[in-house]
């Protein structure tokens, strides 16, 4: 009996050890596979993040959103006796030349139209509502000014009189200069106009928060300004009627005639100050008898006046 239960024990034993698995390494009775002399391929790299794919295609819409054309000419009659412009952005300059003719350069053909009619020259250039969004950010849209999109070249033919030239600006900028005109009629809502040796019997100026600056201006009859909260400073020669409306904006009028010439009347709001030569003004000196008048008032305005002067940067 005892040797059954060895034998069982045994037999036991040895059933247990050849189910339980085993750490050695498996053998194996074929020869190793020789080591192969070409290398491993290259793994492919990694892609790029899908934040920057989409950027890129961000850039390429952007691109032809604007849908630029680099350069289109035009050449117009002699006959033109009125400019009539209206833009919402880009930059305009207006000089003499050979020709009465237009260059646009970087531009959105399709937010163009340029007309002659009845005499006149008439140039819009006006991005249409369904363009009207833009999501950019304040650098991508300096760097599209940095790249001087949308900008215009209209020369007059020297000698060729035009009677009325007339501007109504949104963002966009102006550079008038070396021209005269019977009337001038200018305004701007954010944007930047300098006018360089300009003379024109009559001028009327409206800015809203823009800038505007006239160096050397000779008016021989009428100037009217309306200012908002923007900046306006002129200087030259106006002579006949002039007056400044100003609600919170800044003016500065530096007038080459003596301050006699000028009968002088301004008011504005406690707030608000006239300055003449440096000291401070109000009421009337109607009693001066000067040929011209000049009326100036305003809210919480600063006008600034100076006579006997060619301006700041004389």
């Amino acid at each position: 009996m005892r040797k059954q239960l060895q034998l069982t024990a045994i037999l036991l034993a040895l059933s247990l050890t050849a189910c339980a698995p085993s750490n050695a390494p498996a053998t194996s009775s074929e020869p190793p596979a020789p080591e192969s002399s070409t290398p491993a391929p290259a793994q492919p790299e990694a892609s790029e993040p899908e934040t920057s794919k989409e950027a890129v295609s961000e850039e390429s819409e952007e691109t032809e959103t604007l849908n630029l054309t680099e350069r289109q000419d035009w050449t117009f009659s002699a006959d033109l006796t009125d400019v009539d412009i209206e833009m919402d952005l880009g930059g305009l300059t207006v000089e003499p030349g050979d020709a009465f003719a237009l260059t646009a350069e970087n531009f959105n053909p399709d937010w163009l139209t340029v007309e002659e009619q009845d005499g006149t020259l008439r140039l819009v250039y006006h991005k249409p509502e369904s363009d009207q969004q833009d999501d950019r950010t304040w650098e991508e849209k300096a760097a599209e000014k940095e790249e001087n999109h949308h900008q215009f070249l209209l020369t007059l033919p020297e000698g060729h009189q035009v009677d009325e030239f007339s501007m109504h600006a949104g963002v966009g900028s102006l550079l008038l200069r070396q021209l005269a005109f019977p009337e001038l009629d200018l305004s701007t809502g954010t944007g930047y106009f300098l006018l360089e040796d300009v003379s024109s019997e009559t001028f009327e100026l409206g800015c809203s928060t823009g800038e505007v600056k006239g160096k050397n201006l000779v008016i021989s009859r009428e100037t009217e300004i309306s200012l908002s909260t923007g900046s306006v400073s002129l200087s030259g020669d106006l002579s006949g009627e002039i007056e400044v409306e100003n609600s919170t904006g800044e003016i500065e009028l530096y007038l080459r005639q003596p301050r006699d010439a000028y009968v002088l009347s301004g008011k504005v709001s406690p707030a608000g100050s006239i300055q003449v030569d440096g000291a401070p003004f109000s009421g009337s000196d109607a009693a001066a008898g000067g040929k011209h008048s000049l009326r100036v008032g305003g809210g919480t305005t600063e006008i600034s006046l100076w006579f006997d002067s060619e301006g700041p940067e004389a």
